[in-house]
């Protein structure tokens, strides 16, 4: 199979209408071949994320800033998918950012080759033993990193990889 690549956006902390017209374009041009959009939590409003995921088919999980009457269903706490044999945990963390990384290691029962989360607003890509630890940091809200970010995870022949990009809006 070819290489798969996923865009990945976590804690944007947008409400509605508040979607800054460059910070859509940015993303759009990081995002211009990605097969899924993985969102680790932090949305606020679905309806914006979902236009910034557009036209890929977002892949979200709730974070401790997203509102309760969200549907389970729609953001589960946590959630592992399958793309091309590769297994990707999703979850937002939760805590302080120091030892985050530890923390969302032991949030799954099952193995997984890949664990994607937020929370910090801090990008992180590194390895821990045979997982791929990926937070892509904060695409908008720059409170506690300089910059904006997102991230690209790429699936090919059984290996993944990330890499965080920097946006420029």
């Amino acid at each position: 199979m070819s290489i798969i690549k996923l865009g990945v956006i976590s804690d944007t902390h947008l409400g509605p209408g508040a979607v800054p017209k460059k910070l859509a374009a940015s993303l759009d041009a990081v995002f211009d071949c990605v097969y899924k959009v993985l969102h680790a939590g932090d949305l606020i409003d679905l309806d914006v994320i979902t236009m910034l995921a557009a036209p890929r088919e977002l892949v979200a999980v709730r974070g401790n800033m997203d509102p309760l009457d969200n549907s389970p269903r729609l953001l589960p706490k946590q959630r592992i998918i399958t793309i091309d044999g590769i297994k990707i945990g999703m979850t937002h963390g939760s805590g302080a950012p120091e030892g985050l990384a530890e923390r969302v290691m032991g949030a799954f029962s099952e193995s997984v080759d890949v664990i994607v989360f937020g929370h910090s607003h801090e990008p992180y890509c590194r390895r821990h033993g045979n997982i791929l630890l990926f937070n892509p940091g904060s695409a908008s809200d720059l409170a506690k990193t300089p910059k904006p970010t997102a991230g690209i995870l790429e699936i090919n022949n059984g290996h993944v990889t990330g890499s965080i990009i920097e946006l420029y809006f």
